[in-house]
């Protein structure tokens, strides 16, 4: 924006970076005790992990994740009120032509890739940089959210879904734990999906242009999640 100095972004980040380091000083605890952890020898018949991982590891790699989803979310909130609300709307691409075309179904529909980069307008440009961006950001929260769903497999032998009995349960061995694999397994498959689509413009291009594509299948499997637990530290429970 040529009306914001150049070191503007960087004063931002140094202050983003110094409330992030602040909030930082907590994880000393947890990081003694990961340091300092030694096996006791006796694990758990699930995971076959030492008692010392439950006490020790796992709270400091818990709060790891904890730190960066936080970040992600706030990164990601600033990437979208800055875009919306200081980018020329003329170069959004849901106000072009190819958009509309798109959403009504027509055949005449021409998208815009690579080989037209010579004919994009500045507003275009800075759209398209600012919706690769949020992709590459998305991709991470991704990433991030599938290794805490990662760790939630290791709580549920700490506290299961059972109000009955202490610690895992039937069901929180033989279905919760699968289940956590597939949500796993989906959270990484669409950060490989949003990191592709940011580098390659034409997959980018071919999300954008109709959103039933995503925004259906986003749509089920956010629910899913949401349902899928109902402890803390569930990925999907922290962001509430």
């Amino acid at each position: 924006m040529p009306a914001v100095p150049r070191s503007a972004p960087w004063f931002a980040a140094f202050i983003f970076a110094a409330l992030v380091g602040f909030g930082a000083t907590t994880l000393w605890i947890p990081l003694l005790g990961f340091l300092g952890a030694n096996a006791t020898g006796t694990s758990d018949p699930v995971f076959g992990k030492d008692i010392s991982f439950y006490l020790l590891v796992l709270p400091w790699y818990d709060a790891v994740v904890g730190i960066v989803t936080t970040v992600l979310v706030i990164t990601i909130a600033l990437w979208a009120l800055i875009g919306l609300a200081f980018y020329p709307a003329s170069g959004r691409p849901w106000h072009q032509p190819a958009y509309r075309l798109g959403r009504s179904g027509r055949r005449s529909l021409r998208v815009i890739d690579t080989i037209d980069a010579g004919s994009w307008t500045e507003s275009e440009t800075i759209w398209r940089g600012w919706l690769r961006q949020g992709m590459a950001l998305v991709a991470l929260f991704c990433v991030v959210t599938g290794a805490a769903r990662f760790l939630g497999r290791y709580h549920l032998v700490i506290d299961g879904h059972s109000t009955v009995v202490a610690g895992g349960s039937y069901a929180d061995i033989y279905f919760w734990v699968p289940a956590y694999d597939v949500i796993m397994v989906c959270w990484f498959a669409a950060a490989i999906i949003l990191a592709l689509a940011a580098a390659a413009p034409r997959l980018g291009n071919w999300l954008v242009m109709r959103p039933s594509r995503w925004v259906l299948p986003c749509g089920f499997f956010s629910d899913g999640c949401w349902r899928s637990e109902a402890a803390d530290f569930s990925p999907c429970r922290r962001l509430r």
